[in-house]
Parts: C-alpha cells; sequence; structure tokens
C-alpha cells in the first residue's frame, strides 16, 4: 500500500511540474514545446497506471485499484491539455475537464462498488479519449499527419471503451469476468496500440520542432541573457530562468516564428534587442539593469 501510495505521489509531482512549466503564460506560446513537455507528463502518468495495475492485481488493495483507474483517465486527460496549450483559454478548460475526469473517477472508486467502479472507468475513458480526439483533429497549429494519428488512436480507443462500458453495465461484470472481446487481455492489448500510436504523434512533432529549428539561418538574431551563469548567481537561478521566459514571449508578440535558443530566443525581426527591451519594459516591467542583461550571441544556434 504504501509502494501504491509512493508511486501516486511520484506521478503527481511529475504532472505539477511539467504542466506548469508547460502551461501557457502569454497570448502566445512556444505550442509544440509546451505540446512536449504536457506529453511527458501524460507518458510518465501512462507508465504509472500500468504499474499499478499490476501491483493491484498482485493484492496490493483497493488502493492500488482506485490509483490505477484514476491515473487511467488522467493519461489521456493530459493529452487533452497537450493539443489545447496553444491558447491559455483552451489549456484552462482541458485542464479543468482532465481534473474533473480523474477525481470523479476516483470518487466513484471509493463510494461504489467494484462492478460500478469498473463501469465509470470505462465511461469516462469513452468521454475522455473522444474529447482528446476531437481536439486533435481541431488542432491547427501542431502538424496534421500527427493530429489525425493521435485522433485515430484516441477515437479508436474511445470507441471500443464504449463497447466495453455497454458489455460491463449490462453483465455488471468486474476486471476479472471474462467479457470475451472485452476483457482485460484484449483492452490491455488495444491500450497498449493506443499508446504506442499517440507515442508516435508525439514523436512526429517532436522531429517537426528539431526540423523547424534548423531550418532557422543566420538571418536569425539571437538574443539571449548574456553571461547566464554569471547572471543566474547575481538575480538567483529563478528568477533568471523568469526573465529568459518572459523575453521568448515579448520576442514571440513581434514575431510568432521565433524559436527558442538556449538562454534567449531567434527571431527574423531586425533591431531585435531594441525592439524586445522595448516591449520588455513596457509590457514586462523590466529595469534598465535587467534590459543591459540582453545580447546578441550569433554563434548559438537554434534548438
Amino acid at each position: 500500500m504504501l509502494l501504491s501510495i509512493g508511486l501516486v505521489l511520484v506521478c503527481l509531482g511529475v504532472i505539477a511540474g511539467v504542466v506548469a512549466a508547460a502551461f501557457p503564460r502569454g497570448e502566445r506560446s512556444a505550442t509544440r514545446s509546451a505540446f512536449l513537455r504536457t506529453a511527458v507528463a501524460a507518458g510518465v502518468v501512462s507508465l504509472g497506471a500500468a504499474s499499478l495495475v499490476v501491483m493491484g492485481e498482485h493484492g496490493a488493495g483497493r488502493v492500488a485499484s482506485i490509483a490505477a483507474n484514476t491515473a487511467l483517465v488522467l493519461t489521456p486527460g493530459l493529452m487533452c491539455v497537450a493539443v489545447s496549450t496553444s491558447s491559455r483559454r483552451r489549456a484552462r478548460g482541458a485542464t479543468v475537464f482532465a481534473v474533473t475526469a480523474s477525481l470523479v473517477t476516483a470518487l466513484g472508486g471509493i463510494t461504489l462498488s467494484v462492478s460500478g467502479a469498473f463501469a465509470l472507468r470505462a465511461l469516462a475513458l469513452v468521454i475522455v479519449c473522444a474529447a482528446c480526439a476531437v481536439l486533435a483533429m481541431r488542432n491547427d497549429s501542431l502538424p496534421r499527419q500527427s493530429m489525425r494519428l493521435m485522433a485515430v488512436a484516441m477515437g479508436g480507443y474511445a470507441t471500443y471503451s464504449a463497447g466495453r462500458a455497454v458489455a460491463i453495465l449490462a453483465t455488471g461484470a468486474t476486471a476479472n469476468t471474462d467479457l470475451g472481446p472485452f476483457s482485460v487481455a484484449p483492452a490491455a492489448l488495444l491500450a497498449v496500440a493506443a499508446n504506442l500510436f499517440t507515442g508516435v504523434a508525439v514523436l512526429l512533432v517532436a522531429l517537426a520542432n528539431r526540423r523547424t529549428a534548423r531550418e532557422c539561418t543566420e538571418q536569425h538574431s539571437k538574443v539571449v541573457i548574456g553571461d547566464f551563469t554569471l547572471v543566474a548567481s547575481a538575480f538567483g537561478v529563478a528568477r533568471t530562468h523568469d526573465l529568459v521566459h518572459e523575453l521568448r514571449l515579448a520576442a514571440r508578440e513581434l514575431d510568432p516564428s521565433a524559436v527558442d535558443v538556449p538562454h534567449g530566443i531567434a527571431t527574423r525581426r531586425s533591431g531585435a534587442v531594441r525592439e524586445i527591451g522595448s516591449r520588455l519594459n513596457r509590457n514586462y516591467g523590466w529595469r534598465h539593469d535587467e534590459l543591459l542583461l540582453l545580447r546578441i550571441a550569433h554563434e548559438e544556434a537554434p534548438r
């Protein structure tokens, strides 16, 4: 039981850290980077869910089963957040949706019978996976091939889960009941297949992100925080990372095609330091001593 609780806490810590870093904080965000970070969190939760399922089958108790059901619903829920990171409003809505679905699943596991909790999990998976498929198809800021593949994976599993939910409700089955094509083994195989397809979709986004970075030429001005280590020792690591983040937000307000580089951003804008510095001072309250930290670094390549 302690191992189950510990695994849940680790998953929650990873989710909080990664999603907090990925959540859009401005009108324009690095959508692909936010998507990839949130997808990493979903992957960690998926692995945690699989571990909890195995532990539950080997006598870890009701806590492990409830945690496993919650994590299984939260995984596609996080992918809903991932495909919604193009705007703050959508990301907020997707986050509320994912958390609500997970909490309802957890509360159902606590208050309902084993059969009822099993059926609730199947219904929650139908709703969350179907929502993720719809959001992926509507996303126009990420590669279409990747989004179509994710929609197929999530939509297919949502359809299968709908049939499984009907079978469970009709028979009052539990996880150990033989439901033919809707039994544990076929469901696990389809879940693995859906995860693999989703992983390929995420990989396509990552490859597209790297390809976009490589296409940046020397025409870009690389605006960075100069002497990052020295600045971090003077301002503190947290504040220095905030400065880099605000620098990237300000640059993207001027040039949506700007690409992250180490400790800064690459932009096609001429006079980048002057324009970005003016926006940082006006919109983000940068002081004169902070504006003096901005440097042009032609030798840095976008990543």
